[in-house]
């Protein structure tokens, strides 16, 4: 399979209502196939994402609690491993001498796809963090709390066709951010991304 990439948006700010916004339009674009007029307003019954792969950004987690509630059940919100790899990573820098250790019960926790298998895991990583109190708070009152977002057997279910992480479109971005700066005018930018990215 390859992914193809639907949408983008260029946002001045990661805010719940630029989110709102990409997700509405995103919707009613894709419904307009075999309509005889666009659709204007976002209703029950039209096709929607089964899947939104995204980084933790609290503007979108918001914005996804909203379009749940037009189309509850339809559509649900996963996070990216490439994103939450980094933010383990930074939050297990402290530890120095079974940092290996950690990490490798980390991702066999991440990587479970079964709750029971899952859940023996996560235990294993908190009994070999326990000395380490501020990393031990982040895995138990920070991210188990969140497990159905972002553990391996919450997807299971779902066709995620094995995509993880938002790995194409941070390559699209970074290719953008090379190219444009504030200065730039959205012609050129427009200009820019079609020669680079599509």
């Amino acid at each position: 399979f390859k992914s193809e990439i639907v949408g983008q948006m260029i946002a001045d700010s990661e805010c719940k209502e630029a989110y709102a916004y990409f997700m509405r339009h995103l919707v009613l674009s894709g419904n307009t196939v075999g309509n005889t007029e666009c659709p204007t307003h976002l209703e029950q019954g039209m096709v929607v994402p089964a899947i939104w792969l995204t980084d933790e950004d609290p503007g979108f987690i918001s914005a996804l609690k909203d379009f749940q509630e037009i189309f509850p059940g339809e559509s649900t919100g996963f996070r990216c491993h490439w994103h939450l790899g980094k933010d383990v990573n930074k939050h297990i820098a402290c530890i120095h001498e079974d940092h290996s250790k950690v990490h490798t019960l980390w991702e066999s926790a991440l990587y479970k796809t079964t709750e029971p298998g899952f859940e023996e895991a996560f235990t294993l990583l908190l009994v070999a963090v326990e000395p380490f109190e501020s990393v031990h708070d982040y895995f138990k009152n920070t991210l188990y709390p969140s497990r159905l977002r972002w553990a391996a057997y919450a997807r299971v279910p779902f066709r995620t066709l094995k995509s993880n992480a938002s790995g194409r479109v941070e390559g699209q971005n970074g290719i953008i951010a090379a190219l444009c700066n504030r200065k730039t005018k959205l012609s050129d930018m427009i200009r820019c991304t079609h020669e680079y990215v599509v």
